[in-house]
């Protein structure tokens, strides 16, 4: 059996706050020696994994309208589960 134990980093932390009474810090090690390239490619997850999931909540809200006898916007998203305009 082996000791696998890993050697804890120190957090660079770059911001803290208070959110009611918890104290959240921000760290950046693991964002820190990322090149433009990198960035980039996280960018594209984050926004490809939010996208997923307002699809999959909007759907979601649709379903339960229909089972709740709701009618939506005339869009399949019901009116309650529609995001706000932006003005362009």
């Amino acid at each position: 059996m082996t000791n696998d134990v890993k050697e804890i980093e120190t957090p660079h932390i770059v911001k803290q706050f208070h959110v009611g009474n918890a104290l959240i810090k921000i760290a950046d090690n693991y964002c820190r020696e990322k090149n433009a390239e990198d960035v980039e490619k996280s960018l594209c997850e984050i926004a490809r994994t939010a996208q997923a999931n307002l699809i999959a909540a909007a759907v979601r809200n649709c379903e339960q309208g229909k089972q709740d006898g709701h009618s939506g916007g005339g869009d399949g998203i019901p009116v309650h589960g529609r995001p706000p305009r932006i003005a362009t």
